[in-house]
């Protein structure tokens, strides 16, 4: 379980110090170029999930997001088969949606500030750990269930 929480801790708290960094330091829509050529650091708020869909609606969001971390949580400790990927994969889904969820409980919306040229859509750590999670979590289904 020490990576279990240790992703639970890590991904939001990582998450939360750049998206202060980028809150303090960066305008919104001001665009950062990094030592990688397709990647660029940028402040976008994000008043609605992936893609801009169900914008304005923050309260439900929250709700959804918080019921959805409870259940992880529920499932990481009912489990009957507890390898490591699948393990590690809620951990992933839990932590980042722990660091969405506490921009959506603070300020309102989400930051995001991941920006690759060739992947439209402007993302922070967290959403890419939602991501990476729930791919662990297919292919640990496929393997161990």
């Amino acid at each position: 379980m020490f990576w279990f929480w240790s992703s639970v801790i890590l991904i939001p708290l990582l998450d939360q110090i750049f998206k202060f960094k980028v809150r303090t330091e960066l305008s919104i829509g001001a665009e950062i170029n990094t030592f990688i050529p397709f990647l660029k650091i940028v402040n976008v708020s994000n008043f609605g999930m992936a893609f801009g869909i169900m914008k304005g609606k923050s309260l439900l969001l929250v709700i959804a997001t918080t019921l959805i971390i409870l259940f992880l949580f529920y499932l990481v400790f009912t489990l009957k088969n507890k390898n490591l990927l699948t393990i590690l994969s809620l951990a992933f889904l839990i932590g980042g949606g722990i660091g969405n969820l506490i921009d959506r409980l603070t300020l309102g919306y989400v930051i995001d500030y991941l920006k690759i040229t060739f992947f439209p859509p402007v993302c922070n750590l967290s959403d890419y750990f939602v991501c990476l999670g729930m791919i662990f979590l297919l292919i640990s289904f496929k393997f161990y269930f």
